[in-house]
């Protein structure tokens, strides 16, 4: 029998993601239809096969728009987890740059996975740490990661960092770990840093190669400087480095040393 003469066939129209399901259907129908009551297991295999293969495809699909858009896809977000990145820059070594204490308010932009989430939200015990991503799937992770180890003190914000849905100083420190040079506007992110630290606040920002959007002291030095920040401690070598800047009152005094 063929496809248009089933009246329990339904055309895909396009829809790929359905292809399998349906083909499964319809030989399970032709089956039946002539006294078979079991689909050979050659037929599941090779519709299961060709769901698997289109999940690939969008999987695929999902990673080239990320890196279209200059963010790190949420389908490669095992890739933040790995041990590895322990060797660039630990949890526990960016606690000890970020210099907390128990009741401070934290804020971390582009907090992907939550790979150091947790030992931050530990170190702010009775204080609170809100984690920032333009990706609902990579905050979606990081949630679930901190809720399995008990920690409450967490909140939660999607949204671009150029744009912060956040209260003017509400915060003692922002850090951002390899990620401002994902940052399409980085001046309009700075600025929002800026208006959401509270005054004399902590902006901290880490880079670690083998990043391919690491960006260099200096230039970061440079561009944080204009917005309204005096730089003040390094930690770490050229190639894995945090660097600490505080809120300046008067962002214009920040630009003037900048320029310097």
């Amino acid at each position: 029998m063929k496809p248009d003469q089933n009246p329990d066939f339904h055309p895909t129209n396009g829809r790929e993601s359905e292809t399998a399901t349906l083909l499964s259907r319809y030989l399970l129908n032709c089956s039946l239809r002539v006294g078979c009551f079991a689909v050979s297991p050659c037929v599941i295999s090779s519709a299961c096969g060709s769901l698997k293969f289109m999940k690939a495809i969008r999987w695929v699909r999902g990673v080239v728009n990320a890196l279209r858009r200059g963010v790190f896809p949420h389908e490669m977000s095992f890739f933040l987890d790995l041990p590895w990145r322990n060797l660039m820059l630990s949890p526990q070594e960016l606690v000890a740059r970020l210099a907390l204490t128990t009741t401070n308010r934290v804020l971390e932009v582009g907090a992907g996975s939550g790979f150091y989430s947790v030992e931050v939200a530990r170190k702010v015990s009775e204080g609170h740490l809100e984690l920032l991503d333009l990706q609902p799937e990579m905050l979606e992770k990081a949630q679930q990661k901190l809720e399995a180890k008990g920690l409450q003190n967490v909140g939660y914000t999607l949204a671009d960092a150029g744009k912060l849905p956040l209260d003017a100083d509400s915060f003692d420190v922002i850090f951002i770990v390899a990620v401002l040079g994902e940052i399409a506007d980085k001046k309009a992110f700075l600025s929002e840093a800026h208006r959401v630290l509270k005054p004399g606040g902590i902006l901290s920002i880490s880079e670690h190669l083998p990043d391919p959007d690491f960006l260099p002291l200096e230039k970061v030095k440079t561009l944080v400087g204009e917005r309204g920040f005096a730089f003040f401690a390094r930690h770490g070598r050229k190639w894995s480095y945090t660097a600490n800047f505080s809120k300046l009152e008067d962002p214009a005094v920040g630009a003037e040393a900048a320029a310097q």
